[in-house]
């Protein structure tokens, strides 16, 4: 099991079982318990490119805990953004690792590896991009 803290910082604890992966197939129409499809990245680019995705897919998730809340879908999905989207992603990703045998998590987990190095460095070169558009200063948070 995995946790997240939503966007007012309450967390929310993720764990992909069978019953999960058929809530999230029923609710958002995507299949997180097919390896290939996973493996081949394009599910993975889909959860990353599309927050309202990535907010129903954890809405289906976690469908009895928002329930046992009181929190109507859209209360749940208005939760799912600034920091709480990377939060979110990862704690989502590492939950569904863990759901696979141990040879398919080993391959998924590096998958995860390679995808946040690689998105890591985009986010660098788009800083050092518009640092050089800007005449030189930097617009890294960190410096700030």
């Amino acid at each position: 099991m995995k946790t997240f803290n939503d966007a007012k910082d309450q967390p929310w604890l993720l764990d992909i079982t069978v019953s999960a992966l058929r809530r999230i197939k029923a609710v958002a129409d995507v299949d997180l318990g097919d390896f290939t499809q996973i493996a081949s990245g394009e599910i993975l680019k889909r959860l990353a490119a599309d927050p309202v995705l990535l907010a129903d897919v954890l809405y289906a998730a976690l469908l009895p805990e928002v329930e046992r809340r009181g929190m109507a879908k859209d209360d749940f999905c208005d939760l799912i953004c600034g920091d709480a989207i990377e939060d979110a992603t990862r704690a989502l990703l590492e939950s569904l690792a863990d759901f696979f045998p141990k040879a398919q998590g080993a391959v998924l987990r590096t998958i995860l590896d390679i995808a946040s190095r690689e998105t890591r460095k985009a986010m660098e070169e788009t800083a050092a991009d518009l640092a050089a558009l800007s005449g030189g200063q930097s617009t890294d948070a960190r410096e700030s």
